[in-house]
């Protein structure tokens, strides 16, 4: 019997305008970041991404290895936005989880530009949600912070990658 282990589910937003200003680089970065800390805790990971291409899983829920590093490399963009079926996808996954480990806290962690045209609804299953916001350019459009503050999410800046963020850690603790 496996003991319970909070799971991160990273969903990587890598439409169109996610290629700008290096956006999807700096967001698989902090999604590795994200991964190093989950591995050295002990504690599950999956990776969603979504795009022109639809939605895709690049690492389905399992203990983080940094094997799973390797897997955010091929990680491109283009296209739009599939936002709500991918949250569709990460719901479920979170709901298996919860059946399976109990105990175990559910977190999701969207990187994102939040370029969106509406805010989708909010994944029910997540106990803790973190948008980080990648649309730092000169004309900042400020959806992903709005959104945050719509689901009642943190709201982190996602410029400069996870190394040296003031992001909370897979134990929920913020470290600089």
């Amino acid at each position: 019997m496996q003991t319970p282990a909070d799971l991160h589910l990273i969903v990587i937003d890598r439409s169109g305008s996610m290629g700008w200003s290096g956006r999807i680089a700096r967001a698989k970065a902090y999604a590795a970041g994200l991964l190093e800390q989950a591995r050295t805790a002990g504690q599950q990971v999956a990776i969603l991404a979504l795009g022109g291409q639809g939605v895709e899983w690049i690492q389905a829920p399992a203990f983080a290895r940094r094997a799973f590093i390797e897997r955010l490399r091929p990680v491109g963009c283009g296209g739009g936005t599939p936002m709500e079926a991918a949250l569709a996808q990460a719901d479920a996954a979170l709901r298996a989880h919860a059946r399976r480990y109990p105990g175990a806290l559910r977190h999701l962690w969207l990187l994102t530009d939040g370029r969106l045209l509406r805010i989708p609804a909010r994944p029910q299953t997540a106990q803790r949600i973190y948008i980080v916001d990648f649309d730092d350019g000169r004309i900042a459009v400020g959806r992903a912070r709005w959104w945050a503050q719509c689901w009642g999410a943190a709201w982190l800046p996602g410029s400069g990658g996870s190394a040296g963020l003031a992001c909370p850690s897979p134990d929920g603790v913020a470290r600089a």
